[in-house]
């Protein structure tokens, strides 16, 4: 069901988010912990130890960044709310005694859904474009008249 898709793609960003950014927390507290009783001293795998938190924290930062796991998760709840309200509103649309008579009563929430879909997208790529061009170096060429 088209509900549920949106309810647990919200689901999974916002706990991807959470995850990440405990593991990040986590992983600094502990790495400074280590670091500060001289656990690398301890052996070989110590040593890996206090070398790989590190780079696992970088890595868990780096995909929360990238990847924009926080704003993707924004977008997919305001979407998913937007959704359910559609959603009930087509709910108390009254029976209809022909399917015809039906089809015509939902044709107009069927244009909403539509619209829905179609501002979703557009979120999507104007918060891309902002993406990328923030990633773009100031000044540059002027323009030409």
């Amino acid at each position: 069901m088209h509900a549920d898709w949106y309810r647990d793609d919200s689901r999974f960003y916002g706990r991807l988010f959470v995850a990440l950014t405990l593991a990040t927390l986590i992983g600094s507290v502990v790495t400074s912990l280590l670091v500060a009783v001289d656990f690398a001293s301890r052996g070989a795998a110590a040593k890996a130890l206090v070398v790989g938190l590190p780079l696992l924290t970088g890595l868990f930062t780096t995909l929360i960044g990238q990847f924009h796991v926080q704003d993707l998760w924004k977008l997919r709840e305001i979407g998913r709310i937007d959704a359910m309200m559609l959603r009930e509103k087509v709910r108390a649309v009254p029976t209809a005694a022909s399917d015809v008579e039906m089809r015509t009563a939902l044709l107009p929430y069927e244009q909403e859904k539509y619209e829905l879909e179609r501002r979703q997208a557009l979120a999507f790529f104007e918060y891309l474009a902002t993406k990328e061009d923030a990633a773009r170096p100031a000044g540059g060429e002027a323009e030409s008249r």
